[in-house]
């Protein structure tokens, strides 16, 4: 009974575990656990985010000229003068800029003041996450529940690999005495073998091979393609288990968490920060002099 060319042939049985309109089967579970560590990863992700703004100003600031204090500074002199005329009319003529001016010093006071300890506070809240997130992420129960859906495929896969299994051994070994029983040796006048006439029944397995590439009855090209859909994902199936997967709320993509800083660790924690505003270029001081050509 020749079995490759029956599973060659033969479609999968009907009760294989990828042809239900739910190839997962109850993703309910899963999706609990997976949401749940979605969540702490979007928390986390935005505090991070919100370190990285604040450092981003810490720095801008740390760049940016002082506050423009021309209007006070005018004001003080004419106080120091002590004439009251002159700084009545000073601050009704500047009384809209005076107070912009005041605003802007004490926004940059206060966010220097203020920073340093948000910035703390951040990192703090940052490490607490990573410790909860390490804490109570339910590893081991999404890969429990992983196994689980995907126990059904593997055996499936054993089943079939069982039946194939037995159809290769069948094959060697009848190839193996068939070929014992008509090799041909053909021997010279002299009485040295010169020729051996041996059919071609089956080869064996190469590395990387499900099948082997010579297999009496059928051809290389259907042997090769075999061996090369074997190890490619089946399309019609991917795509309804991705949309599975989308429909229960599980995205399908890596899910991350974060691990705390060490205590002795003194490196800063990762967070994004925006691009350094570009600086423009110094002149330089000693630039090629102009020429200028006047017509006459």
């Amino acid at each position: 009974m020749n079995l490759i060319k029956q599973l060659k042939h033969k479609s999968a049985p009907a009760t294989t575990a990828g042809q239900t309109d739910q190839p997962l089967g109850d993703l309910v579970p899963l999706a609990q656990l997976v949401q749940s560590v979605h969540r702490r990863t979007v928390e986390h992700r935005k505090t991070l985010e919100a370190l990285g703004a604040a450092r981003s100003q810490q720095r801008d600031l740390k760049e940016a000229p002082p506050p423009d204090l021309t209007l006070a500074v005018a004001r003080e002199m004419i106080v120091a003068l002590g004439d009251s005329d002159r700084l009545t009319q000073f601050d009704a003529d500047n009384a809209a800029a005076i107070r912009a001016e005041a605003q802007a010093q004490e926004q940059v006071q206060r966010d220097r003041d203020i920073l340093p300890a948000r910035l703390v506070a951040l990192e703090k809240l940052i490490q607490q996450s990573a410790e909860q997130m390490m804490e109570h992420t339910p590893i081991t129960e999404i890969e429990r529940e992983a196994e689980r859906l995907f126990t059904p495929y593997a055996d499936q896969l054993v089943a079939a690999a069982k039946v194939y299994v037995e159809a290769l051994r069948q094959a060697y070994t009848v190839a193996h005495k068939i070929e014992r029983a008509v090799t041909i040796r053909e021997i010279n006048a002299f009485g040295e073998m010169r020729h051996k006439h041996k059919p071609e029944l089956i080869d064996h397995l190469g590395q990387g091979e499900i099948v082997p590439t010579r297999l009496v009855g059928y051809g290389y090209q259907d042997l090769s393609d075999l061996n090369y859909r074997a190890s490619r994902f089946d399309e019609e199936l991917l795509a309804r288990v991705e949309r599975q997967l989308v429909d229960a709320g599980v995205k399908g993509s890596d899910l991350e968490i974060f691990r705390p800083k060490l205590d002795d660790d003194p490196r800063k924690v990762y967070a994004p920060e925006a691009a350094p505003r570009a600086k423009r270029p110094e002149a330089l001081p000693y630039g090629q002099a102009a020429v200028v050509t006047i017509q006459h």
